[in-house]
């Protein structure tokens, strides 16, 4: 598995990882199971208007801890699984394009520029809206709404996001995915500002009534063991700097989110009971 941490979304920047990216995933060792985890940072802080999110891959890279979860930091990757279906968790759909976006921000054109809508952009499509899925929107445009509708891709809004609920969401998912049987691995893109502002404050995006960071954790046991690939994106750090300990506390989250990932990667031949009974639990307390 091939994990991309914390990198700003971006569609120029998203462009470039998909250039950047070695043959791993189109070698033997990229389409086989893998059980080691690979980290790779993109410093990007274009387009939102907030100067922090280039920081954050430097951050990380930076931590103790890291290295002792016995990853590869740096490996470049050509390009993604090319059938693979796309678990994206957001507060925003991130589907629009210059006519319909009220302020034209490229920040909410990533879907749009990978799937091929937003025009003079010179780059084949590398995303099929018929692979993705959504978990946790709540903020969008009506143009998004409609090409949701339009091209029938199923959506989970923040309500019914529910750890109690991901074994019929899977099952769910997997029959819309995989109707014959013939299942192709998932790629998780997980926004941090789909989880809800009270629990992680360090984002330039963050909105209320989101996801639960136990919700996440539950969501990484059951789909990373079936994934090829993940990406983390829009941690600032600096937007927390003045909130007494938060950035503290979100800086210790994250660890969890990366250890929890880690730890689900290099174990997820082993019963799921193993897993539940590693050392950080869900959230902030262990």
């Amino acid at each position: 598995m091939t994990s991309t941490l914390m990198r700003s979304r971006q569609p120029a920047l998203i462009s470039t990882a998909s250039r950047t990216v070695s043959q791993f995933m189109n070698s033997a060792e990229g389409n086989a199971p893998q059980n080691k985890v690979h980290v790779i940072g993109y410093p990007f802080a274009g387009g939102q208007g907030l100067q922090g999110p280039e920081l954050s891959p430097g951050w990380l890279f930076r931590q103790d801890w890291l290295q002792d979860l016995e990853v590869n930091k740096g490996v470049s990757v050509e390009m993604v699984h090319p059938e693979a279906r796309i678990l994206w968790v957001d507060a925003h759909i991130d589907a629009n394009t210059p006519a319909s976006s009220p302020s034209s921000n490229m920040h909410g054109m990533p879907v749009a520029t990978l799937a091929g809508l937003v025009p003079n952009v010179n780059r084949k499509p590398c995303l099929s809206l018929q692979h993705l899925i959504y978990f946790g929107i709540r903020s969008y445009e009506p143009e998004e709404i409609k090409l949701i509708e339009k091209h029938n891709i199923p959506w989970y809004d923040s309500r019914v996001c529910h750890p109690d609920r991901l074994p019929d969401m899977k099952k769910e998912i997997d029959k819309h995915f995989f109707p014959d049987g013939q299942r192709t691995p998932y790629w998780i893109s997980f926004d941090i500002d789909g989880v809800d502002k009270s629990e992680f404050a360090s984002t330039g995006t963050p909105e209320g009534q989101g996801i639960s960071l136990k919700f996440m954790m539950k969501f990484f046991e059951t789909f990373l063991p079936e994934a090829c690939g993940m990406d983390f994106t829009e941690v600032n750090f600096l937007q927390s700097a003045d909130e007494d300990d938060q950035q503290q506390i979100d800086m210790l989250t994250v660890r969890l989110i990366v250890e929890k990932v880690v730890n689900i990667v290099h174990h997820k031949d082993k019963k799921k009971e193993e897993i539940k009974n590693s050392k950080y639990q869900y959230g902030r307390k262990f």
